[in-house]
């Protein structure tokens, strides 16, 4: 004889046979865990978004930058792969040189027309600022910092009277004043690649 097998629904709402309470049908916010696990989950839970917001942060500050961005300290002007620092008090030529050279920069060195735009439109032309131009005692000729002559044949430099003569940009032109004058002046440095 081969066996049956039968199926029935079992309806135990009302009394439980073991305990004779009735029983909820549905437990409503009814815990079997102690007050102190509820806490831990809090906890858990807050550390986790903690966690995701970390991962998220590193994972945009770790990411590659676009090629050739550059970083100059705060109150510099980057322009190219330059960085750029004008003066607000006035300083004598060898005080502006010495300044820039605290900042690990040099008194401004012009090399073309481009930065010349920029440096034109930063000053507004209101103010004379020193630049890394001098003309030397010995060759009586006009020296950038670096060492390298200046190129006269687009600008015809005329030092003034007797004494040490030193670069500054006034209205958008390169002048000769004595290096014992208080002007405002320029650094220029290497902006930080990125």
């Amino acid at each position: 004889m081969a066996e049956e097998i039968v199926y029935a629904d079992l309806n135990l709402q009302g009394e439980s046979p073991c305990t004779g309470r009735p029983q909820p049908a549905h437990p409503a916010k009814s815990s079997h865990f102690p007050p102190w696990h509820r806490v831990a989950l809090r906890i858990s839970c807050a550390g986790n978004m903690v966690l995701l917001g970390a991962l998220m942060a590193l994972s945009i500050w770790a990411s590659p930058l676009p090629e050739g961005c550059k970083l100059c300290p705060p109150n510099w002007q980057l322009h190219g792969d330059k960085c750029y620092w004008l003066s607000k008090e006035s300083k004598t030529w060898n005080q502006s040189r010495e300044d820039c050279s605290e900042k690990s920069s040099r008194l401004l060195i012009l090399r073309g027309q481009e930065e010349k735009e920029f440096i034109r439109n930063v000053t507004e032309g209101i103010y004379s600022f020193w630049i890394g131009l001098r003309l030397t005692d010995s060759m009586r000729n006009w020296t950038w910092v670096d060492g390298s002559l200046f190129n006269q044949t687009r600008v015809l430099l005329a030092a003034p009277g007797a004494g040490s003569s030193c670069g500054v940009w006034k209205e958008n032109k390169i002048r000769g004043e004595m290096c014992s004058t208080d002007v405002k002046w320029i650094c220029q440095r290497d902006a930080v690649p990125l």
